[in-house]
């Protein structure tokens, strides 16, 4: 037996069912969690009456005659692959995940112990740094699989350190996508790995708190890219991107984020990059509160978010990853178009049609075709 996510609306949920997430906003979806099985009556209302725009569930399917297990997509019944979509304990090979293994585990320490001298009043000193931003450059350059396994495992305890690791991966991934000069690339690693060093100053038990926030804990929170920004002012060789990151990572080009509420026009690159860096792994990583978004929907969220983020970096982030959500056309190496109709919990793989060249089952049905990030060209 193997298992298919499936969307359905709110008012389709019913009693047994297995909710893996929501889409639609993650502030406004009527649970704090958001991988439960449906058990009460009060659930069920819940679901039924919020304002998610779908509900995805996971179903346990057997085999179906001439193919593997067919699903509705689109109003078209389809039939998936041999090769299921796995999950992320199976991203790439064993030597990829033991490797991006040991470098989470190698930079937890040292993010742990910067976070540690800040509240004890020390300076960040860049040149103890750069030699792991160097590190996670050369593992995350060496494999895609090494790079989606920094950034997918950690788990919930270890988010508030390992996440400047994975946000750091994504902005050196991203300045060499954008033609960043290679000797400006470590300061915008270093830049993400910093970014948020003023956490180091927030309890734990407001980071890891499992509820939402009161009024007064969230603007505490709001204050960790002025108090961040201030303590690495005090280092003399501290790069300027990564300080305009730090205090920026958290505006929006609507002008409507924090500290400074600064418009477009005002907001470099860098920060730009950041603020989709940082939004994206906090979506797709299990937090205290919530369970980790799929890649393409946490993409797919984010690009809905009107004046949120850049349009055209984020369409670029999207290559930067290899990822796209469903309904995307990609441009295949082979020369080839494929419509992506299915997710998958493993961002290197994507369920898609290849356009005009729809493979079929004995009884007519289209087939579910796996390809892999490294054989897409990009969007079409």
């Amino acid at each position: 037996m193997r298992v298919i996510m499936r969307r359905i609306s709110p008012a389709e949920i019913e009693l047994g069912m297995q909710v893996r997430g929501f889409e639609g906003s993650w502030l406004s979806h009527p649970f704090f969690r958001s991988n439960f099985e449906v058990k009460t009556e009060r659930q069920l209302k819940k679901i039924r009456n919020s304002s998610v725009d779908a509900v995805l569930i996971e179903d346990a399917l057997n085999g179906a005659a001439g193919g593997g297990e067919q699903i509705r997509i689109g109003g078209h019944t389809i039939t998936l692959p041999d090769e299921i979509l796995v999950g992320k304990e199976g991203i790439g090979f064993p030597g990829e995940q033991k490797r991006a293994r040991e470098l989470l585990d190698k930079s937890k320490k040292q993010i742990m112990a910067t976070f540690a001298d800040l509240r004890m009043g020390k300076m960040v000193r860049t040149e103890e740094l750069s030699p792991l931003v160097d590190e996670i450059s050369d593992v995350i350059v060496s494999s895609r699989g090494t790079f989606h396994n920094v950034l997918s495992l950690k788990s919930r305890d270890e988010y508030t350190y390992l996440h400047s690791v994975a946000v750091c991966a994504m902005m050196i991934k991203f300045s060499r996508k954008l033609g960043i000069r290679e000797q400006e690339i470590p300061e915008f690693g270093l830049a993400g790995l910093l970014h948020d060093v003023g956490k180091a100053f927030i309890p734990e038990e407001i980071l890891n708190k499992s509820g939402r926030l009161t009024d007064e804990e969230f603007k505490l929170v709001k204050e960790h890219p002025a108090r961040g920004h201030a303590e690495l002012t005090k280092a003399p060789d501290m790069p300027k991107v990564v300080l305009d990151v730090c205090l920026h990572h958290h505006e929006r080009m609507s002008g409507e984020g924090y500290p400074e509420a600064l418009p477009a026009k005002k907001l470099s690159k860098a920060a730009r990059m950041a603020a989709i860096c940082d939004v994206y792994d906090a979506l797709t990583s299990d937090r205290a509160y919530k369970d980790a978004w799929s890649s393409q929907k946490a993409l797919r969220e984010m690009a809905s978010w009107e004046g949120h983020f850049d349009p055209q970096l984020l369409v670029m982030f999207q290559e930067v990853l290899g990822i796209y959500p469903v309904g995307a056309h990609l441009r295949l190496k082979s020369g080839e178009i494929a419509l992506v109709v299915g997710e998958s919990a493993n961002p290197m793989i994507h369920g898609v049609y290849i356009m005009g060249k729809e493979l079929n089952n004995i009884e007519g049905r289209p087939v579910v075709k796996n390809v892999r990030s490294v054989d897409i060209v990009g969007l079409a």
